[in-house]
């Protein structure tokens, strides 16, 4: 269990395999609690590292997201063009940023 400025988080691990396989917390603020849960899975060996693949995210009960990690790079050297995904064609370059009025 870690516990910082009204954040908890309770680390799940597997007993056999020692895997992380869900995080569960909450996140204090003023008088409401909202919880989260994060579960861990299809984990696989990429360059000597275990790193899971899937990722499936709750909020207050609701489930948030599925996500499935696609490509994993180790050390590797990114810019923020890295970080623009290549199905959206509503992300444009900087430079044409300004072109958008």
């Amino acid at each position: 269990t870690l516990f910082e400025e009204g954040v908890r988080a309770d680390y799940f691990v597997n007993v056999d395999t020692w895997r992380i396989e869900k995080v569960v917390g909450s996140l204090a603020m003023k008088v409401m609690e909202m919880q989260f849960v994060t579960e861990y899975s299809d984990f696989k060996v990429h360059d000597g590292v275990l790193l899971h693949q899937q990722e499936n995210k709750f909020a207050g009960g609701t489930n948030t997201a599925k996500l499935t990690l696609r490509r994993i790079t180790l050390d590797a050297n990114l810019t923020e063009a890295d970080f623009v995904p290549d199905h959206d064609k509503f992300v444009r370059p900087k430079q044409e940023q300004s072109d958008i009025i």
